[in-house]
């Protein structure tokens, strides 16, 4: 039996490292409002995501294993310095103040990737880099700086995630590198 309340979902994400990850916790643990925190090893930047499905896809599993290791991208610095709680679903989340072209250049590359696999992005997915740090219901959007948070981005991740059970199972990890530049012909036509 499919239980209702537990849904599937796949993505490749950007963990911070566990020193990092544990300032960004003990930050959101000094925050106002009943949030329900997301917990150091789940703390994440969602770079690509699936649908979610009733049970697990071993093949879409398969298929973006096969993505992953299409990608390449050049490792980059992320600095979150924006604290925002946004309506619907309501939650708190860092995110930059400024636009980091390597981000978005790594979500093209991961899209582009499940594309040629044949696994579509979540319906009105649209990138934003931001590390989630709670959901519940307190108020009022808002966005306002903060201490900056940040680390070198140097490898993707594919996640299996079981929402409802709150569980992240890793299933791939690869380290970001440039894809190699062309070498141009000395006998060029």
């Amino acid at each position: 039996m499919v239980r209702r309340d537990i849904k599937h979902h796949y993505f490749f994400g950007a963990f911070p490292p566990i020193l990092e990850g544990n300032r960004i916790h003990a930050f959101a643990q000094g925050l106002h409002g009943q949030w329900n925190l997301v917990e150091v090893p789940r703390l994440h930047m969602t770079i690509a995501i699936t649908e979610h499905v009733p049970v697990p896809m071993p093949a879409i599993a398969a298929a973006l294993l096969r993505a992953g290791e299409a990608v390449r991208a050049e490792p980059f610095e992320i600095v979150l310095d924006q604290l925002s709680a946004n309506p619907g679903p309501e939650s708190v989340v860092l995110r930059p103040a400024r636009v980091i072209p390597a981000a978005k250049e790594l979500h093209a590359a991961v899209r582009e990737a499940m594309i040629a696999e044949g696994v579509p992005l979540r319906t009105n997915f649209r990138f934003s880099p931001h590390v989630t740090l709670g959901y519940g219901k307190n108020g009022p959007s808002f966005t306002r700086p903060v201490q900056p948070f940040g680390w070198k981005v140097s490898e993707l991740v594919l996640i299996h995630s079981v929402a409802g059970a709150h569980l992240h199972k890793m299933l791939g990890r690869w380290t970001l590198e440039p894809a190699p530049e062309k070498q141009l012909s000395l006998f060029a036509a």
